[in-house]
């Protein structure tokens, strides 16, 4: 009598948590698990989980393939960096996907790299169809460069992209309090318009910070100009595409960027190699690149060090470009944890000498020189120098690269 007293004195919040806690505890003494009961619909969609999955599986291959069998680092930097390609498909080709309803959204993040990403850039983008008409608002904020380009074919999907058309910093209409319009569509508009085909359908955003803490970033936001009203409904159809699209983007990057890596590595290591202008139809297949606007010359690299040896790469800066950058990749052609360790430079954070010289010095440890970048316990990889927008007439500088034991730079 006591017991049933004390349970009809609790509280009615008390009480329900009581019988549901007794529930649990029944439930638990016959419990079954329901994988085992789960009878098949025997529709298209029963086994779209599995689908998906499997078409992911594939992807995985690529790892073991381009990893060396003696290097940990590479793999378990491979198995990441098919978690990060398939969250930036999942956002990219499921949640980002519609253009009726665009976001203009930031892409890549330290922990989400793409494509020889540079740790100076922040990138945007968003789906667009080329037939309609958008309007891009915000605030231009003070990045030295910016570029607003639209693309057919989708970046990052496996479709070759080809670029359409652009405007830069140079361009832009910017208000007296700092705002910006740029209308995107077929017709010509006043102000900063944006010309797109019935085929575009992708518009990146590209922002270079040389100061990280005094650079502001523009903040911007697209909308169609005539909304179609809400989305449709979700369907087990759209569902289904998008997360195949996904999986299939993965697997194709997962070869595409470590067979770049290869490609370089094969012309020889610790060297810069010659200079490409992307899109430049001399180009081989692996190395021609359409997606960046014209103005833009890479020249890549790939450094092959044992933990006491470093290089020391000099060069004296061109002042007909905008903007120059040196990045150090992994295998997977992603640039090095750029939050924790110098792994680049640019014209803001390198030092020069009194003739104006600058020399980079890659190595493992720090050497006690200026311009340390760090190879963050990478015995191979790549580097890659970016020279943007140079004047008609500029030169590019003379790169030398020379390995030498890193005990002997102590003397230097």
């Amino acid at each position: 009598m006591k017991t049933l007293a004390k349970i009809f004195s609790l509280s009615g919040y008390k009480l329900l948590l009581l019988f549901l806690f007794a529930a649990l505890i029944g439930a638990g003494a016959g419990q079954v698990d329901w994988r085992q009961t789960l009878g098949s619909s025997g529709d298209q969609y029963s086994n779209l989980w599995a689908e998906f999955c499997d078409e992911l599986k594939k992807a995985g291959s690529a790892v073991e393939f381009y990893s060396p069998d003696d290097n940990e680092l590479d793999r378990a930097e491979g198995y990441r960096f098919l978690s990060r390609t398939l969250r930036l498909s999942l956002l990219s080709e499921l949640e980002h996907f519609d253009a009726a309803h665009p976001v203009l959204w930031q892409s890549e993040t330290p922990t989400r790299k793409f494509g020889g990403n540079n740790p100076d850039e922040l990138y945007y983008d968003s789906y667009i169809d080329g037939s309609k008409t958008y309007r891009i608002t915000g605030q231009r904020g003070t990045t030295p460069l910016i570029e607003v380009t639209v693309y057919e074919g989708r970046l990052r999907s496996g479709e070759s992209g080809k670029h359409i058309a652009h405007l830069t910093e140079r361009d832009l209409i910017v208000g007296d309090d700092g705002s910006l319009e740029i209308i995107l569509s077929p017709e010509p508009q006043e102000g900063n318009w944006i010309k797109t085909t019935a085929e575009t359908n992708f518009l990146f955003i590209r922002q270079y910070r040389f100061d990280w803490e005094g650079d502001q970033p523009a903040e911007l936001t697209i909308e169609p100009v005539n909304p179609g009203g809400s989305p449709a409904e979700l369907s087990l159809d759209h569902v289904r595409e998008r997360l195949l699209a996904a999986a299939r983007a993965v697997d194709y990057n997962a070869s595409y960027w470590p067979r770049l890596t290869k490609l370089v590595s094969l012309r020889g290591s610790n060297k810069i190699a010659d200079p490409i202008m992307p899109g430049a139809d001399d180009q081989e297949p692996e190395t021609r690149d359409t997606t960046l606007p014209q103005g833009h010359i890479l020249q890549p690299g790939y450094f092959d060090l044992e933990d006491d040896e470093a290089l020391l790469i000099s060069f004296t800066p061109p002042s007909g470009v905008e903007y120059w950058g040196f990045s150090l990749l992994n295998r997977w052609f992603e640039s090095l944890d750029y939050r924790y360790y110098d792994v680049h430079s640019n014209q803001l954070r390198a030092q020069r000498s009194e003739h104006g010289e600058i020399t980079l010095v890659v190595a493992n440890r720090d050497p006690g020189l200026p311009n340390w970048i760090n190879t963050t316990g990478h015995r191979q990889g790549m580097m890659l120098f970016r020279w943007t927008r140079p004047a008609p007439g500029t030169e590019l500088p003379e790169v030398r690269v020379e390995k030498v034991a890193l005990d002997s730079l102590a003397a230097h």
